[in-house]
């Protein structure tokens, strides 16, 4: 029989929980961008038929309105406006293949992610050890995203780089936090049960 009353009991330390909930928040978006990479060529490419569909109706509607620019205007340049779009919209064809597979791991380190926060606020005992590789993880896939987003050619790809370095500078003050806070909490469960039994 245990003599610690429902007072004497810890209460769950303020790190713990800012970390868990962290952890969930970010998982959770990971997990909408992992979903976003997975169909980010297909939606891409649906956004530019619907811009050229706009760049002809406008072509169009001013052609039928008798719209002429004056000497002094310079007359707007709708196709190359469009050219430049679409080149700052390309993908390389390898992604095209393989942004499916990238984001289904970017999902499954996010659900991971996800999981160590709630286990990280259920102060469970393998939730330091699960947050360690959440976090590890994490920052190997950025890093591995990092690289080859930096080797491609692509500009969306590119753009990518710095929410990459911003998640692995988050992830590393995360892990220090966990590496070097108090993590007695977590042990009492299995010493309590001890006590108990």
């Amino acid at each position: 029989m245990s003599s610690t009353s429902p007072k004497q009991k810890s209460r769950t330390p303020t790190w713990v929980t800012i970390v868990g909930v962290l952890l969930i928040v970010f998982g959770a978006l990971g997990i909408l961008h992992g979903a976003q990479q997975m169909v980010m060529p297909q939606m891409v490419e649906m956004q530019k038929v619907l811009i050229g569909e706009m760049s002809e109706f406008v072509i169009k509607q001013s052609r039928e309105e008798g719209y002429q620019a004056s000497p002094d205007e310079e007359p707007l340049d709708t196709e190359n406006i469009y050219g430049a779009f679409d080149e700052l919209m390309n993908f390389p064809e390898w992604f095209k293949t393989w942004s499916p597979a990238i984001g289904a791991v970017s999902l499954l380190v996010a659900g991971f992610y996800l999981f160590a926060g709630v286990l990280m606020l259920m102060t469970k005992p393998i939730a330091i050890r699960l947050c360690y590789a959440a976090i590890s993880f994490s920052i190997l896939w950025a890093i591995a995203l990092s690289v080859i987003f930096s080797m491609s050619e692509s500009t969306m790809l590119v753009a990518q780089l710095p929410g990459n370095v911003i998640s692995i500078v988050i992830d590393i003050v995360l892990l220090i936090v966990v590496l070097s806070a108090n993590k007695d909490v977590f042990y009492k469960h299995t010493s309590n049960a001890v006590i108990d039994a």
